[in-house]
């Protein structure tokens, strides 16, 4: 797992590629973090993960299926490969030193999602 992430996910070229998404989400959090300040409301982002946590692996798995979809329609690979296309295709690969599954996946998204609210 240190080997993909190393050399497929956190690369220095894939982070750039995706800089402006992280952006995005930061901002949101943040836009919700002055909202409850200005309403002066508590913000408990603990009870709020654990609402959604069914909703997270819905979505993860929404996701999945949509890079299934694109990739049978298209036949192939996309121009501009994500996170999601990186971990399916090794799940896919037999031949892989590392064998993932969709659960094994969503776990990465998940402590990876977590990790990013921490820092």
């Amino acid at each position: 797992m240190k080997k993909i992430c190393l050399m497929e996910l956190l690369s220095a070229p894939q982070l750039n590629r995706f800089a402006d998404i992280r952006k995005q989400e930061m901002m949101r959090f943040l836009e919700t973090l002055v909202k409850c300040s200005e309403e002066a409301e508590a913000c408990n982002l603990g009870a709020e993960a654990n609402d959604h946590d069914k909703q997270y692996h819905m979505l993860i798995e929404e996701i999945e299926m949509e890079h299934d979809k694109e990739k049978n329609i298209i036949g192939g690979e996309r121009e501009r490969k994500d996170m999601m296309d990186i971990l399916l295709e090794i799940s896919e690969d037999e031949s892989a030193e590392v064998k993932l599954t969709r659960n094994d996946i969503k776990l990465f998204f998940l402590v990876s999602s977590l990790f990013s609210l921490s820092i």
